[in-house]
Protein backbone atom coordinates (compact mmCIF):
# COMPACT_ATOMS: atom_id res chain seq x y z
CA UNK A 1 0.00 0.00 0.00
CA UNK A 2 1.76 3.59 -1.05
CA UNK A 3 2.50 6.08 2.00
CA UNK A 4 0.08 9.09 1.25
CA UNK A 5 2.03 12.05 2.58
CA UNK A 6 0.95 13.60 6.31
CA UNK A 7 -0.94 17.20 5.97
CA UNK A 8 1.11 20.22 7.50
CA UNK A 9 0.35 21.32 10.63
CA UNK A 10 0.75 24.80 9.64
CA UNK A 11 -1.82 24.29 6.69
CA UNK A 12 -4.36 22.79 9.19
CA UNK A 13 -3.34 24.59 12.76
CA UNK A 14 -1.63 27.68 11.34
CA UNK A 15 -3.10 31.56 11.13
CA UNK A 16 -5.12 32.24 8.18
CA UNK A 17 -4.04 35.42 6.02
CA UNK A 18 -7.37 37.18 6.41
CA UNK A 19 -10.24 35.67 9.14
CA UNK A 20 -13.65 37.11 10.14
CA UNK A 21 -14.15 40.25 8.45
CA UNK A 22 -16.41 42.91 9.24
CA UNK A 23 -17.92 45.97 7.12
CA UNK A 24 -18.65 49.11 9.88
CA UNK A 25 -22.65 50.06 9.79
CA UNK A 26 -21.75 53.16 8.26
CA UNK A 27 -20.09 51.34 5.65
CA UNK A 28 -16.91 53.27 5.78
CA UNK A 29 -14.40 50.95 7.18
CA UNK A 30 -13.36 46.84 6.90
CA UNK A 31 -12.08 45.22 10.01
CA UNK A 32 -10.38 41.58 10.07
CA UNK A 33 -8.29 39.60 11.75
CA UNK A 34 -4.88 38.73 10.37
CA UNK A 35 -1.16 37.64 11.02
CA UNK A 36 1.50 40.92 12.64
CA UNK A 37 4.51 39.41 13.69
CA UNK A 38 2.96 35.92 13.60
CA UNK A 39 0.18 37.05 15.98
CA UNK A 40 -3.66 37.52 15.18
CA UNK A 41 -4.10 40.98 15.34
CA UNK A 42 -7.23 43.04 14.44
CA UNK A 43 -6.63 45.35 11.23
CA UNK A 44 -8.30 48.41 9.72
CA UNK A 45 -8.82 49.46 6.17
CA UNK A 46 -10.98 52.21 5.25
CA UNK A 47 -13.87 50.42 2.51
CA UNK A 48 -12.21 52.14 -0.59
CA UNK A 49 -8.61 51.61 -0.19
CA UNK A 50 -7.87 48.20 0.85
CA UNK A 51 -4.29 48.53 0.96
CA UNK A 52 -4.24 51.25 3.56
CA UNK A 53 -4.45 48.64 5.40
CA UNK A 54 -2.63 48.56 9.19
CA UNK A 55 -2.88 46.50 12.41
CA UNK A 56 -5.14 48.47 14.81
CA UNK A 57 -3.97 45.97 17.61
CA UNK A 58 -0.10 44.66 18.23
CA UNK A 59 -0.53 41.96 20.42
CA UNK A 60 2.88 40.43 20.56
CA UNK A 61 1.62 37.39 22.86
CA UNK A 62 -1.32 35.50 23.31
CA UNK A 63 -3.33 35.97 19.77
CA UNK A 64 -7.31 37.73 19.63
CA UNK A 65 -9.66 34.86 18.48
CA UNK A 66 -12.11 36.84 17.65
CA UNK A 67 -14.14 40.70 17.11
CA UNK A 68 -17.20 41.66 17.92
CA UNK A 69 -17.77 44.57 15.29
CA UNK A 70 -16.24 47.33 13.43
CA UNK A 71 -15.98 51.17 14.08
CA UNK A 72 -18.53 52.95 13.32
Amino acid sequence: MPRVPLIPRAALFGNPSRYQARVSPDGQWLTWLAPFEGVLNVWLAPADDIGAAAPLTRRAGRPIAWQDCAPS
